[in-house]
């Protein structure tokens, strides 16, 4: 990919390819330089500004990423990936409302998309509005063996008083594989009982 940006500095695709290539080998400065030195040849590329923008979300820097995801929506509207992407960095930001009205965009859409369904709900519960459970409910019936849409559910249902269906979804995100402290925790806590 080097060789063909030399070549042609033109080759706009070549540096998003680097860049990914980049972000694969654990490279993530040269990642990051590759989709800056594609956005500064064109400023109008949304791919790169796509690129970059799920890259910095990647490594926990939400608003950085927003900033460039919608560029990137605003240069290609129709890019549902960006979308998706700006509505996760929305709501790590706390912008609920936002976060809820991009993934209205991606089911419109896709329907079926399960990660859309799931952050719409999450959305929802963080403004306690209608509609999240049943988006919860969509996204598991879409990826049954989601071990973290399980367990996001366990949090909603938990946050709603109805701790028997919360354990039970918790049990479940455990079975399929889905981990971390606070889940290792509940399922001794429930082994016990």
């Amino acid at each position: 990919y080097g060789l063909a940006i030399r070549t042609d500095p033109g080759l706009m695709p070549a540096y998003t390819n680097r860049a990914r290539s980049n972000a694969e080998l654990g490279r993530g400065d040269d990642a990051l330089a590759d989709y800056a030195a594609a956005i500064a040849a064109d400023p109008r590329f949304a791919e790169a500004w796509a690129g970059r923008g799920a890259l910095l979300l990647r490594y926990d820097r939400a608003s950085e990423a927003e900033g460039d995801l919608s560029e990137a929506v605003r240069l290609a509207p129709q890019d549902v990936e960006a979308r998706f992407n700006r509505g996760v960095a929305r709501l790590r930001l706390g912008r609920a409302a936002e976060a809820e009205a991009d993934f209205a965009a991606v089911l419109a859409a896709d329907s079926r998309d399960a990660g859309a369904h799931l952050n719409r709900g999450r959305a929802r519960a963080a403004q306690g509005k209608p509609g999240a459970e049943e988006d919860l409910n969509r996204a598991l019936a879409l990826s049954p063996e989601w071990g973290w849409g399980h367990f996001v559910r366990g949090q909603y249902l938990e946050g709603q008083g109805r701790l028997e269906a919360a354990n039970t979804d918790y049990q479940r995100a455990y079975q399929l594989g889905y981990s971390n402290t606070f889940l290792i925790e509940r399922v001794r806590q429930l082994s016990r009982n």
